[in-house]
């Protein structure tokens, strides 16, 4: 494939069609002139030798007469081959099978013929991590591993719980200071039932069973 350095009236032409905002397709013809094909908002282009191609690369005999097919779909422009070609679709230098996403800059080849795929102001794109290759941080959501095992007990907090439980306390009712008979078990001694306030000094009641 010939290369040609682009002329200034050519570089103009492609100045202009960046200036349109709009995505466009530049190759050169089967004479070496350049051609910019400019790709609609709802574009389905056949590339392909047959006059009712859009693209017309009737000069290229390793063109199919339908070769292959570029289509936007939600604003994004794809290259669509399906395997009518018989030497098939490149971008980049990589055979399409199928549908692939094109990208400002990708060059496009059909047989001899070399088409430049541009997109004025398309940011770089981000690289898609490859399934499996995501770090382990990013699997589990933070409320997931709040929720997972428990962190260490603290020395203080284990002293806590192994702490025997208090006795019992005695609870005083009213300004009067009485004593609530029974927050205490009673006890049995003798056949008579006794009831013990916690406090010094307190009476003691008791009564026959």
């Amino acid at each position: 494939m010939e290369r040609r350095t682009v002329s200034a009236p050519e570089l103009k032409a492609q100045i202009e069609a960046e200036r349109a905002g709009r995505p466009f397709l530049v190759f050169r013809d089967g004479q070496g002139e350049q051609v910019i094909r400019e790709i609609a908002a709802d574009a389905e282009l056949w590339v392909g030798r047959a006059a009712s191609a859009d693209v017309h690369l009737e000069w290229d005999e390793e063109v199919s007469a339908l070769h292959a097919q570029i289509e936007v779909v939600r604003g994004e422009c794809t290259l669509v081959d399906d395997g009518l070609s018989r030497n098939g679709s490149f971008v980049n230098e990589e055979r399409v099978h199928g549908r692939r996403h094109l990208r400002d800059g990708d060059a496009l080849r059909f047989g001899q013929t070399v088409v430049v795929y541009r997109r004025p102001g398309e940011n770089p794109p981000e690289a898609t991590v490859p399934p499996g290759q995501l770090p382990a941080a990013a699997t589990i959501s933070p409320p997931r591993r709040r929720r997972g095992k428990d962190p260490p007990a603290s020395p203080l907090r284990e002293a806590r719980r192994r702490r025997p439980p208090a006795e019992p306390k005695t609870r005083r009712l009213g300004r009067t200071g009485a004593t609530d008979w029974n927050c205490q078990p009673p006890r049995v001694v003798g056949g008579v039932t006794r009831f013990t306030p916690g406090v010094p000094g307190s009476k003691r009641r008791s009564r026959r069973i």
